[in-house]
């Protein structure tokens, strides 16, 4: 997870996900802070309390996105347990150095993704879908790649097409 060419911010907060750190409503609610509408439940489902596994696993929005980003990456993926799975399965399937950096780069998008549009719904009022955040975790993805050279140079198009061919060059 260390070695992830993502920013660091975006590491730390990967790192508190994986061990249920992040201020979830559940996380808060057992630190006595209460939402001001006193609602835990989920932003994006309405569904389900908002717990670090229900927000970035088991959501129905979370499964969309998790599903749109295996079906870029040609994966077949059934969503695991948790995260630290999660993460295994997606570094698992690469088949070399690069390609593993990559993956880990594209993990730590959507985590960011996932957790940047939960907090404009809380906090702007803003509403988002799943295909907007997919395409907004590609571009993330991109611009972190190139700005810290861990994907040769590649068009933004080429990277939406086919980002293993990106990450073999």
């Amino acid at each position: 997870i260390w070695k992830s060419p993502a920013p660091s911010k975006v590491i730390a907060f990967s790192w508190k996900l994986l061990w249920n750190r992040v201020p979830t409503m559940t996380n808060l609610a057992l630190r006595g802070i209460r939402p001001s509408g006193g609602s835990l439940g989920c932003v994006h489902c309405h569904g389900s309390v908002e717990s670090s596994l229900h927000l970035f696993l088991f959501c129905s929005f979370s499964v969309q996105i998790w599903q749109a980003v295996f079906r870029w990456l040609g994966l077949v993926v059934v969503i695991p347990p948790n995260m630290f799975v999660l993460f295994d399965c997606l570094i698992g399937a690469a088949s070399n150095k690069k390609i593993r950096k990559g993956y880990a780069l594209i993990w730590h998008a959507t985590i960011w993704m996932l957790w940047k549009s939960r907090n404009e719904i809380i906090f702007s009022n803003g509403v988002k879908d799943s295909e907007k955040v997919f395409d907004e975790i590609k571009l993330l993805s991109w611009r972190w790649g190139l700005s810290r050279h861990s994907i040769p140079t590649c068009l933004f198009y080429e990277w939406c097409w086919d980002p293993g061919m990106c990450l073999r060059c």
